[in-house]
């Protein structure tokens, strides 16, 4: 009937999206096999895995994101995003150790520009209100201020609290953007906030001072944590540059 043969087409697509592209065909004979030990987390194949604290983060072919624990492998909660084209894990620190002590959210860049915001451990998510006006293409995230930046194909840089995706700035550049990278904190000068950018042959410093006046440095809460650094001035843009310049 019409309902056994929506059944087969539903089993023929699942069965498809388990096989991620260049993926060997897997053997009938072979035995199964279940992620992370005995539970079966995921149906579909995975494309993005996080490990943050003792929680494990992943996303599937079907947009599905699920957080798992990881010390008794049972889901904390799933729940499913638009497609996208880039991701980046947000995450709070350690008091006096700059290493990940908790997931907080995952960002993900999508086709259209905006920005989706998962976040954790409720399982809210968030979309931008704004956004770039081409897809993103690369995410990177601060965890000493709290701040996500972001390129797409319009080339700009676009810098966004990871509280609740709003957008603080937008920097433009004449020439197309490939990649990004924040700066570590330096040992002797504050360089948190610094960018690195990539271009079609070149790379260029953003200085946190060309996309923000004054930001302040994360201070430390009652538990120990970092909290988010807090915006305390506002933007100013960044002036046109030109490639001789970059």
């Amino acid at each position: 009937g019409v309902q056994g043969e929506a059944a087969l087409r539903r089993h023929a697509e699942d069965k498809a999206a388990m096989v991620l592209p260049g993926q060997a065909s897997y053997p009938a004979a072979a035995r199964n096999v279940c992620l992370w030990g005995r539970y079966q987390v995921h149906h579909y194949g995975v494309t993005d895995m996080w490990a943050v604290g003792f929680s494990v983060v992943s996303v599937d072919v079907k947009r599905n994101v699920k957080v798992t624990s990881s010390a008794s492998m049972e889901t904390v909660f799933t729940t499913r995003v638009e497609p996208a084209t880039c991701s980046v894990m947000c995450y709070s620190l350690q008091e006096e150790e700059d290493i990940a002590a908790s997931p907080e959210g995952l960002v993900l860049g999508t086709q259209a520009g905006s920005l989706q915001l998962v976040q954790m451990p409720e399982g809210h998510v968030l979309s931008s209100s704004t956004a770039h006006s081409d897809a993103v293409q690369a995410l990177d995230y601060l965890a000493s201020l709290g701040v996500v930046a972001s390129i797409g194909g319009d080339q700009s840089v676009r810098l966004w609290s990871v509280e609740d995706l709003t957008e603080l700035q937008t920097v433009y550049f004449p020439q197309q953007l490939t990649t990004l990278a924040f700066l570590a904190p330096g040992p002797e000068e504050d360089t948190a906030g610094d960018l690195v950018l990539g271009f079609a042959q070149h790379a260029c410093l953003l200085p946190r001072t060309c996309w923000s006046s004054a930001v302040a440095t994360g201070s430390r809460s009652p538990s120990g944590r970092v909290r988010r650094g807090r915006v305390v001035d506002e933007f100013s843009p960044l002036p046109t540059m030109t490639a001789n310049k970059m």
